[in-house]
Formats: C-alpha cells, sequence, structure tokens
C-alpha cells in the first residue's frame, strides 16, 4: 500500500503480511478487506492515514457473497466505504 498527497507526493509504505480483495477510505480510516477471510471473521484491517494498523472493523455479511468473493467479483471493487462505514 502507498499513500499520496494530493499533489502526488508519496507519504509513507506499508507491505501488509497478506494481500486484499479491496479498499476504501471513511474519514480519517483506511478499511482494506483481507483475501484470506472467513465469513464468521468478516472484518476489515483498519489503517490511519499513515498506513499504521490501528485494529479491525466488523463488516455485516454481503447478501449475495458469490457476488463479493474474490473468484467472483472484478478486483479491488469487494468493498466500498459509505457514510455510514465500509461495506
Amino acid at each position: 500500500m502507498v499513500m499520496f498527497t494530493a499533489e502526488a507526493e508519496c507519504v509513507t509504505v506499508h507491505v501488509p503480511q497478506q494481500g486484499a480483495k479491496g479498499a476504501c477510505a471513511s474519514g480519517d480510516t483506511l478499511h482494506v478487506l483481507p483475501n484470506l477471510m472467513s465469513l464468521r471473521k468478516h472484518a476489515t484491517m483498519a489503517y490511519s492515514m499513515d498506513l499504521n494498523e490501528i485494529g479491525s472493523t466488523r463488516i455485516p455479511v454481503p447478501r449475495h457473497p458469490i457476488l463479493c468473493n474474490s473468484s467472483g467479483s472484478m478486483s479491488g471493487r469487494a468493498i466500498e466505504c459509505f457514510g455510514d462505514g465500509p461495506y
């Protein structure tokens, strides 16, 4: 993961332990959906904008999981952030 300023200057770089299906930003938090995840532990990894891990956020299980899995969805579109958080 690489964080840039609005002027396209690199702020920081972080290599997570595992890959990701997608990511989205909500406020000052970056939510990353890990590749390896069970439906029982359906959570994002939460990072600050300087890419320090700050915890995890549970997200609702999708109504149609087959449309949101890594083989059935378009790369990077398995998660989106809305006003009330990531889905």
